[in-house]
C-alpha cells in the first residue's frame, strides 16, 4: 500500500485562496495521480470534525479541528480512497485537533495504526508542545505492542543526521542539523522504539526535503513517516513527490509498505436491482403497468397457504414492474466532469513555470 503525508495549508474554500474552487478536489486529484491509498493531512483549518466524499476525485476525507467559533490554525485528518473507506471496520479516532488515528485490519489479529499529526511550530510555548507530545505518547501507549504503527505528518522539527547518537532511530541519510523540536521528536522515537524512515534511504536531497524557509530560502526536512524499528523491513521507500501541487508550501511525502488490508466478507444474497420508478410519471406507462399487473394477479384461495400465496403475489408484482419500468442506471455527476479541462490547464501552466 502507498501512504502519504501532506501539509495542505488549508482545505477551506475561500475567495482569498490562490487555488481554484474546491480544495478537496485538488488534493484528491493529486493523490490519485500518485496512487496514494491513505494520506495523513495536516493544517486542514476545517472546523469541528466531519466527513466528505469526493465522488469524482475518488477519496473520502475525515478531519478533526477546533470549534467553529475559535481561530483555526491547526487541524488533522485523512484522505482515503473510496473503495478502502467502504471497507473500513473502524472509523478514525480523533484525539485532538493535532492528533488523529486510523486502524486498518490486515487479516487475523494483524493491525496497522496510522497516526496523522500536526506538531506545534518552533515559536509555540513549551506548554503547547508538552500537551501535544503528551497526547501523542498516550496514543502510542494505547496501541498493542504486536500491532504496527505508521506515524505521519508535519512535525515542524529538524532531526539532523547524527545517527551515531540515535542508533535505530536515525539512518545515515539525514538532512541538516537538529533543533529543539527535533530533540523532542527523537526522544519520543527512542522511547517507543520508532525509526524515522525519511533518513533511511539514500536519495538526493531534493527527494527528502519538504519545506523551504521563507526568508533563508533553504530547504528543510520537517514532514516524516515513522514506523516501529522492528517493522522497518516492510518499508520499500520513503521519498518526496516534487510534482504534487495543491497551493501549499509543503511537498507531498510518500511511503510504500508491503501490506494488504483484509477484504471483508461479502454477503451471498444478491441485492435486487433498483427499478426506474421515474417512468411512473408518464400516464401511459402507469396505465400499461396497471393493466399488466391485473392480468397476472391470481385469486387467493382462502384455505391455501398464506406464505405461498404471498410469495406468488410478490414475484408477480416484481416481474411485472421489471418488464414495464426497467432497471435504474445510476451515474454520478460531479464537479470534476465540467471542470476537468480548466484544472488540467492550471496544472500544466504551473509545471511549465517550474
Amino acid at each position: 500500500m502507498t501512504f502519504g503525508a501532506w501539509n495542505v495549508r488549508t482545505l477551506l474554500d475561500r475567495d482569498g485562496n490562490a487555488c481554484p474552487e474546491r480544495k478537496t478536489a485538488i488534493v484528491a486529484r493529486e493523490l490519485h495521480r500518485y496512487n496514494v491509498d491513505v494520506a495523513a493531512l495536516s493544517e486542514t483549518h476545517l472546523p469541528d470534525e466531519g466527513e466528505l466524499v469526493e465522488v469524482g476525485g475518488g477519496y473520502t476525507f475525515f478531519w478533526k479541528g477546533t470549534a467553529a467559533s475559535e481561530t483555526r490554525r491547526s487541524g488533522v485528518g485523512f484522505a482515503i480512497k473510496n473503495h478502502l473507506a467502504k471497507r473500513l471496520e473502524e472509523y478514525p479516532v480523533h484525539i485532538s485537533d493535532r492528533v488523529t488515528t486510523l486502524r486498518l485490519h490486515q487479516g487475523k489479529d494483524n493491525y496497522l495504526n496510522v497516526i496523522s499529526v500536526y506538531a506545534p511550530t518552533l515559536d509555540k510555548s513549551d506548554d503547547i508542545k508538552d500537551k501535544f507530545y503528551e497526547e501523542l505518547t498516550y496514543c502510542l501507549d494505547s496501541i498493542n505492542a504486536r500491532e504496527q504503527v505508521l506515524l505521519m505528518g508535519d512535525f515542524n522539527a529538524r532531526v539532523g543526521r547524527d545517527y551515531d547518537a540515535w542508533p535505530g532511530v536515525l539512518g545515515k541519510h539525514g538532512v541538516g542539523n537538529m533543533n529543539n523540536n527535533g530533540q523532542l521528536l527523537l526522544s519520543l522515537c527512542a522511547q517507543h522504539g520508532l525509526a524515522i524512515t525519511n533518513t533511511m534511504f539514500r536519495l538526493a536531497a531534493k527527494y527528502k526535503t519538504t519545506w523551504m524557509h521563507p526568508r533563508s530560502k533553504h530547504w528543510h526536512l520537517i514532514d516524516y513517516a515513522i514506523v516501529r524499528q522492528k517493522d522497518f523491513g516492510q518499508v520499500q521507500v520513503t521519498r518526496v513527490m516534487r510534482g504534487a501541487h495543491c497551493w501549499s508550501d509543503h511537498r507531498l511525502i510518500v511511503t510504500k509498505l508491503r501490506i494488504c488490508p483484509r477484504r471483508p466478507r461479502r454477503s451471498l444474497i444478491k441485492k435486487p436491482a433498483s427499478l426506474n420508478v421515474d417512468k411512473l410519471k408518464d400516464l401511459a406507462v402507469r396505465e400499461k403497468y396497471a393493466e399488466a399487473l391485473s392480468e397476472k394477479l391470481l385469486p387467493v384461495n382462502e384455505v391455501g397457504d398464506v406464505d405461498a400465496a404471498w410469495g406468488t403475489l410478490s414475484s408477480h408484482i416484481m416481474d411485472t414492474a421489471s418488464t414495464a419500468l426497467g432497471n435504474k442506471f445510476r451515474r454520478n455527476e460531479d464537479w470534476f466532469d465540467e471542470n476537468d479541462e480548466i484544472l488540467r490547464a492550471v496544472f500544466d501552466k504551473h509545471r511549465d513555470l517550474l
